[in-house]
């Protein structure tokens, strides 16, 4: 028994996740629990998912608004979960991530806004109307 999906939520700090949450991945996410090397050469093998009956969710927020990350920087750290942790652990593409920009800065009322779609999603994972 276990559970059927993962919440995560991070600030996106100097490019990168919290170092909580990069520890986290490090500690947790290992070869044997999370993925499997399937051998291809003797040199090569592609990463074959363990967890990808999960459904998994992340919130990134940003003290930046979205035009530099989305452009200057690639959405680099959204492209490294997907295609650097989360395709080992959970397969290519299987997850939702909702990023919310200029945290720091916004309003109240944008602020709330943020809040009720995260209330909105997750009520949607749960089948919570």
């Amino acid at each position: 028994m276990g559970a059927d999906g993962i919440l995560f939520v991070s600030s996106f700090v100097w490019l990168r996740l919290t170092p909580r949450l990069e520890t986290f991945f490090d500690e947790v996410f290992t070869p044997g629990f999370a993925y499997k090397f399937i051998p291809l050469t003797k040199l090569y093998g592609y990463p074959k998912p363990l967890l990808s009956d999960k459904k998994v969710r992340t919130y990134l927020t940003h003290g930046a608004p979205a035009l530099p990350v989305l452009t200057l920087y690639v959405n680099s750290v959204r492209l490294r979960l997907e295609m650097g942790v989360y395709s080992f652990v959970f397969g290519w593409f299987k997850t939702k991530i909702r990023q919310f920009w200029s945290v720091p800065f916004v309003s109240d009322e944008k602020r709330k806004k943020y809040l009720k779609r995260v209330e909105k999603d997750i009520k949607k994972d749960l089948g919570i109307k």
